[in-house]
């Protein structure tokens, strides 16, 4: 009796709430609405790349003959050992003129003979980079031993670390004096000369220092900072 009467109440439900029955999902399908576009844009990103790839694969068949540096008069600051030493003696390797500048003495002297020594032309010179007069005069000294610079490669430069309140005043104005002031003053000293000429390259050394600022060497990363922007601007 129970059973028959629950069975009238569900159909009685059905019939005055309107039950309908729920289709079951359906997947939608993901359509491009314009694919003749899709293609096209596809087709003229290649033929913009194409070019650039028929290029490259040019060079690689075909590579530009390399530079020569034989006979160029190069001048290298920071000279007397180290990086300075390197690139000194690796552009004598390549038939270069060598001016080898440094504050120490001994160290620019062992340097050229190093390069002497090996078959290479080169000579020795002490310069401060820091003083304006010193350069002058390196410039004038290079010149009459060895022609007008071709090459300058500015790379003495001089490490210094310590937290800012605790940093000597004498020792940032050291670190900005050689490591970037110098490079207005060598440049701006031998620049003209290659502008006469028609001719010559100008090289700045700088370092991660110049990418990434390092903790406790606020006048070191300013300097090498500074040395980028320069070379930038010039």
């Amino acid at each position: 009796m129970e059973s028959s009467q629950h069975g009238k109440m569900a159909a009685t439900e059905e019939q005055n709430g309107h039950v309908e029955p729920l289709t079951p999902p359906t997947e939608k399908k993901l359509e491009v609405k314009d694919k003749y576009w899709l293609i096209l844009q596809l087709i003229w990103l290649n033929l913009l790349i194409l070019p650039y790839l028929l290029l490259e694969i040019y060079r690689k068949i075909f590579p530009a003959p390399g530079k020569s540096l034989k006979g160029q008069v190069v001048l290298v600051t920071g000279a007397g050992r180290g990086l300075g030493r390197g690139l000194a003696l690796g552009l004598a390797k390549e038939g270069c003129k060598v001016a080898v500048a440094d504050v120490n003495k001994d160290n620019a002297l062992d340097t050229a003979a190093k390069i002497v020594n090996r078959g290479g032309v080169a000579k020795a010179y002490f310069t401060n980079v820091a003083k304006v007069e010193e350069i002058r005069e390196l410039r004038e000294a290079v010149t009459t031993d060895l022609g007008p610079v071709d090459i300058l490669l500015n790379n003495a430069g001089l490490v210094h670390g310590d937290p800012l309140e605790v940093d000597v005043e004498e020792a940032i104005k050291g670190v900005i004096a050689v490591n970037l002031l110098s490079h207005f003053w060598m440049v701006r000293e031998f620049l003209p000369t290659m502008r006469e000429r028609n001719s010559g390259h100008i090289v700045a050394v700088a370092s991660v220092g110049g990418l990434v600022a390092i903790a406790n060497a606020s006048a070191y990363v300013a300097s090498k900072f500074g040395v980028r922007g320069f070379m930038e601007a010039v």
